[in-house]
């Protein structure tokens, strides 16, 4: 296992080659305002970003904690799409969300020249405050993926199903866990992560007492829960090699490079991945 230091250098460090020759990865934090789908100014700066990485695609899942992952190259995940003069509907390039909810999104490299698509014309998109997400590739099917890794896309609540998102996208799309590399991006850690209710002790009966913890910043004094723990134990249990994952453990709510939920920030991260090869 490995740690991605905390940083204060900004987006540009955080846009370095995190598993070189595999995937690059983009966290804007705060630097360019709010990526929340529903912000006024959404499509405008997610396409400014999209035409300064020079992709014709970015592909952004609708999430709402589902553990569901959709594939760029499955035609019915295309629910819609918005193009450079903001109109929906077919276009030669722009931003394509799901039509169903989605909490992952999933690229197999060669499916990509089916539809007269290379690498490095697409992307994942998704966008946070506070959940990480686990970011991927597979060796054998060349597939990079982008999982939204709340609590809700890894504990059981309601009818979310026992699996997390990260078991059934395996299971899906028959992966093998030994050929993944793996960065958890920055998220709420256990210094901030606190809360006196119901749902954390349904959490630690099943994963464990090891995830319980004091929260000493944000919530302070609260019970808190380690959740970047909580998906290094979900990774391991589902094969992954510890030796291939690489976790970023800075806190999303108290760097002050990000937007966060806790801290009762309305607006939203962007987290975009692209093919680096």
């Amino acid at each position: 296992m490995q740690e991605v230091p905390t940083s204060q250098e900004g987006m540009a460090e955080r846009q370095q080659p995190i598993l070189a020759g595999k995937f690059k990865l983009l966290n804007s934090g705060q630097v360019d305002g709010s990526f929340k789908p529903t912000d006024p100014k959404f499509r405008d700066r997610l396409e400014k970003v999209r035409k300064e990485l020079g992709v014709k695609y970015v592909f952004a899942p609708s999430l709402a904690f589902t553990k569901r992952t959709g594939s760029v190259t499955n035609p019915m995940e295309a629910g819609y799409m918005v193009g450079p003069e903001g109109k929906a509907g077919v276009q030669e390039e722009g931003i394509v969300r799901t039509i169903a909810k989605a909490d992952g999104g999933i690229i197999f490299l060669d499916e990509l020249k089916d539809f007269g698509l290379e690498a490095k014309d697409i992307a994942l998109a998704g966008f946070n405050a506070d959940c990480p997400f686990i970011v991927g590739y597979e060796e054998e099917k060349k597939a990079l993926f982008m999982l939204h890794a709340g609590l809700g896309c890894l504990h059981k609540f309601g009818d979310t199903g026992k699996n997390t998102i990260f078991q059934q996208m395996l299971e899906q799309y028959h992966l093998n866990p030994k050929k993944i590399k793996i960065h958890v991006t920055a998220g709420i850690q256990k210094c901030c992560y606190g809360r006196n209710d119901e749902y954390f002790p349904r959490v630690f009966d099943e994963w464990g007492l090891d995830l319980k913890d004091v929260a000493t910043e944000e919530r302070k004094g609260q019970t808190s829960l380690d959740l970047s723990k909580m998906i290094e134990k979900d990774l391991a249990r589902m094969g992954v090699p510890d030796e291939n994952i690489v976790c970023d453990k800075t806190c999303t709510c108290h760097s002050g490079d990000y937007w966060s939920n806790v801290k009762g920030n309305p607006e939203r991260n962007l987290v975009l991945v692209q093919p680096d090869f």
